[in-house]
């Protein structure tokens, strides 16, 4: 009489085996998809395994449709503070956007200079704006939590331009540096730094309080 294999002598459903085998605590089907085809374990011939422990979902979409980023990018641009200093998009690529705007007195709050708050929501869309090159047309980011430094000033009649990168993409949350610098000179001066925190949310969830009509 043949001696019983491993997988007979432990009690237990299959994915039990094997976790117990490979000394691990992952109970899930994913898991034990991964320990058949990585490590080979072996399983009882009279082990069952439902269909769907070997289906595994398609790739979900990473990045938006160009249509949807061509309407994503126009209406942040027509926004009243991005209108106020002609904000334009320079360049942008996965996780990354380039802005330069003008300093105009609409942006001075009557200072001379670029006013801080209005600095402030400009570094923030222009955040977003590397972070929907990243997320399909379903999603969208919401700011959760932002830093800001102002590092100079930048005087009315200048020329500003902002560098922002998604650090880290999360499922739930994203990571963006983003640098201001001043135009002008031999070398561009830094003007600001931000580190901006969105919350990575479906797009029916942000428009739920949109006027309907």
């Amino acid at each position: 009489m043949s001696k019983p294999g491993f997988a007979s002598r432990i009690r237990g459903p299959p994915h039990a085996r094997l976790h117990r085998r490979c000394r691990c605590h992952w109970h899930c089907r994913w898991h034990w998809h991964w320990h058949w085809h990585s490590h080979g374990h072996p399983v009882s011939a009279t082990a069952t395994v439902p269909d769907t422990a070997l289906v595994l979902d398609p790739a979900p979409m990473t990045s938006p449709s160009p249509a949807h980023l061509d309407l994503c990018v126009s209406t942040t641009l027509a926004l009243p503070s991005a209108a106020a200093c002609d904000l334009r998009l320079v360049e942008q690529s996965p996780g990354r956007a380039i802005c330069r705007l003008d300093v105009t007195e609409a942006v001075c709050a009557g200072t001379g200079a670029l006013s801080g708050g209005d600095l402030y929501g400009l570094l923030d869309s222009i955040a977003y704006l590397a972070l929907i090159t990243l997320l399909p047309d379903d999603e969208t980011g919401v700011s959760h939590d932002a830093h800001f430094s102002l590092l100079s000033m930048a005087p009315r009649g200048t020329e500003v331009e902002v560098r922002s990168e998604v650090q880290k993409r999360g499922r739930n949350l994203a990571f963006i540096r983003v640098e201001a610098f001043v135009l002008g000179g031999d070398e561009p001066k830094p003007l600001a730094l931000a580190t901006v925190t969105k919350s990575i949310i479906s797009m029916k969830q942000r428009l739920r309080h949109r006027p309907r009509g």
